[in-house]
């Protein structure tokens, strides 16, 4: 497979006999993970590159491209690495010996899971340096069939939307925010919260769990007033409620935005 969206090649090899298939042109996403050691913990930047390193505080360098002497073919998942902390989880149970530290860290245009032991103390900020033994979770956007898997998935991503259903409930995540979708099935009404705290209630709209399957199969949706939607209005509809009306109807939200750039009223 290879990469999109980024400037930076990663080759991913799926192990023989694994149930592992995609055909050509699917899209997935991987949650890439390492298990590391020799790790260095630095304040920040600034004390990072008072070591006098060559590194940048963002880079990384496969290992794998370097095989060892009398070993021509070997293989390797390794990675020597730099990189910005962005989350920390310890594990106060931990022993001596045992990984304590689970760490989310930028690295070279990805994010990376790091579980490392560690006597000291990580935050976020930090820079750390070290190396990694890499490996990932392949998670498929789309099932063969055509509808949504019921694990994670994405259906809709563009520069401004991700749409798709986690394993708890419909998402949609617009400039980092995720909003949870969800509904009241007799009208329907759509329910859309931030951060668990209800901002908005569309009535007439839409289940988004059908909104999803039906955009899955590259089908659009219709509105009750008969405004159809494909994917990327209805991620517009919904973003305008969220920052705009509480409690409305699918009729004022189609008509406020359709007032202000035309998008919507029309077929």
């Amino acid at each position: 497979m290879e990469t999109c969206e980024t400037d930076i090649p990663v080759n991913i090899y799926a192990e023989p006999g694994s149930d592992f298939d995609m055909d050509e042109g699917d899209i997935c996403t991987v949650d890439i993970c390492g298990v590391c050691y020799d790790l260095e913990v630095f304040q920040d930047e600034d004390a990072y590159y008072a070591t006098g390193t060559q590194f940048a505080a963002v880079s990384m360098i496969p290992l794998g491209v370097f095989s060892s002497e009398g070993n021509a073919d070997e293989e390797s998942a390794h990675i020597m690495f730099s990189g910005k902390v962005i989350e920390t989880e310890k594990d106060p149970k931990a022993g001596p010996e045992e990984i304590n530290y689970c760490l989310k860290a930028e690295s070279l245009e990805m994010e990376i899971n790091l579980f490392t032991c560690f006597d000291g103390e990580i935050k976020a900020g930090n820079v750390i340096h070290g190396t990694a033994w890499i490996f990932g979770e392949i998670h498929k956007a789309q099932a063969e069939e055509g509808s949504l898997t019921d694990k994670e998935a994405v259906v809709y991503r563009d520069d401004s939307f991700i749409l798709g259903r986690n394993e708890e409930y419909p998402y949609l995540i617009v400039k980092g925010r995720e909003y949870e979708l969800s509904c009241h099935p007799y009208e329907p009404c759509t329910y859309i919260k931030d951060r668990g705290e209800l901002v908005s209630v569309i009535h007439n709209a839409f289940d988004p769990d059908c909104v999803l399957d039906s955009f899955a199969k590259g089908e659009n949706v219709e509105s009750i007033t008969g405004k159809v939607y494909n994917a990327k209005e209805f991620c517009r509809m919904i973003e305008y409620a969220a920052d705009h009306l509480y409690d409305t109807d699918i009729s004022y939200v189609e008509g406020a935005i359709g007032s202000q750039n035309g998008f919507c009223g029309k077929k």
